[in-house]
């Protein structure tokens, strides 16, 4: 199956700018140890081009942004998936529920609604 790349905007025509969204992020480190954990992403401008996620610093997610400078935003409305990605043991969901992202080195969920590649511009 083909993947097409269309704008956050089609795929949320309701999302507005300066309100949180809740996603779940998936990250990778520099040796490959993939991350995934809840996080609010906050868009800054009308085209949602733009957004902002405020990460704490002793957290897995900032070491591997930090390191990798990319991630991806996965977009659902299930609650078991915010759930899941709480957990200390989240590793043995992470091997089935997640493949490469198409355009940057880092892990995408499978069954994401829609999800946000990205690089990280300033921390």
């Amino acid at each position: 199956m083909e993947k097409k790349t269309v704008s956050v905007k089609k795929v949320l025509p309701h999302a507005s700018p300066n309100i949180t969204y809740e996603t779940v992020l998936t990250t990778k480190s520099s040796n490959g140890v993939v991350n995934a954990a809840p996080i609010g992403v906050k868009f800054l401008d009308e085209e949602l081009s733009c957004f902002l996620l405020r990460i704490y610093k002793k957290s897995r997610t900032y070491n591997n942004l930090l390191e990798t400078r990319v991630g991806v935003v996965n977009i659902t409305r299930n609650p078991i998936v915010f759930i899941k990605y709480l957990l200390r043991d989240k590793k043995r969901y992470l091997e089935r529920e997640i493949e490469d992202a198409l355009n940057v080195d880092a892990p995408k969920l499978k069954d994401a609604e829609a999800y946000i590649e990205f690089t990280v511009e300033s921390v």
